[in-house]
């Protein structure tokens, strides 16, 4: 089984790792040297890393580019026709798209309403925010006539509390802005 932990601390000078905060190293003697970091996953025997959740996913191995299957129609529609075409037909199942651009174009303009538009009749959508609170996001989403029922607002900077809601909350979609 995988061993998982949550905080390690490192020694700065050997690399002597503890549980818990140290004032003196016990391999090279050398006083406040620990500095707080987040435990790796290590792989079991089997090739599998334990991860968020429970669920094991295997070991990253190199695979040829020729032996990989292709497969067109697994995308699936976000609702809004454009963002669909920029995305070469619709979104691709546990895909990553980066949205950039000058600030005050709509980024999040066009995000809440690809939100929306996902959240109609489907699973729910999370959307994290690390600049606005939810009274702002719901004010933009009122101008713009959004009456979501399935769309999850989390104002949050706290990388391990998103890692939390997700696991917890299981959406279809997510979205951080």
């Amino acid at each position: 089984m995988a061993k998982v932990t949550g905080t390690i601390y490192v020694c700065q000078k050997c690399g002597h790792q503890a549980r818990k905060w140290l004032g003196k190293c016990p391999d090279c003697g050398e006083w406040n040297s620990f500095v707080e970091e987040r435990a790796r996953t290590t792989p079991t025997k089997s090739g599998m890393a334990a991860s968020r959740g429970g669920f094991a996913a295997r070991q990253a191995q190199p695979i040829a580019y020729r032996e990989i299957e292709s497969q067109d129609d697994v995308r699936f529609s976000s609702g809004v026709t454009e963002f669909d075409r920029v995305l070469g037909g619709g979104i691709v199942p546990g895909s990553l798209v980066l949205i950039g651009g000058d600030p005050g174009i709509g980024k999040s303009t066009l995000l809440l309403q690809v939100a929306d538009k996902m959240s109609a009749g489907r699973a729910r959508v999370l959307y994290m925010s690390g600049e606005e609170s939810e009274r702002q996001i719901k004010m933009r989403g009122e101008r713009l006539g959004i009456e979501a029922e399935n769309l999850y607002l989390l104002p949050e900077t706290n990388l391990e509390s998103i890692f939390d809601e997700i696991e917890r909350e299981e959406p279809g979609a997510i979205i951080v802005d």
